[in-house]
């Protein structure tokens, strides 16, 4: 197994990652996109996006995707149940 992070690096994204941040990246885990996420936490689209930038820079990724896996296996967000995905 490949170890990505240290366990000091685990712990400062998840001190780095704000509650409205776990938010939008939960909503993402569950199959929302980035419209309905930001509709769902009653922000506009473009401030939406300006903050997954800025997820993506802290978890040192560079697609929405990444994030929430990155955020999967840290610890950061859990895993949805079937019954909270979103199926388009």
């Amino acid at each position: 197994m490949i170890e990505l992070w240290t366990e000091d690096e685990y712990v400062d994204m998840a001190t780095a990652v704000s509650p409205r941040w776990r938010s939008m990246l939960v909503l993402l885990a569950r199959g929302m996109t980035p419209q309905d996420a930001a509709q769902v936490l009653c922000i506009s689209l473009a401030f939406f996006y300006a903050e997954l930038r800025r997820i993506r820079d802290v978890l040192g990724v560079k697609t929405n995707a990444a994030a929430v896996v990155v955020a999967l296996a840290v610890g950061l967000v859990e895993l949805p149940e079937v019954g909270e995905m979103v199926w388009a």
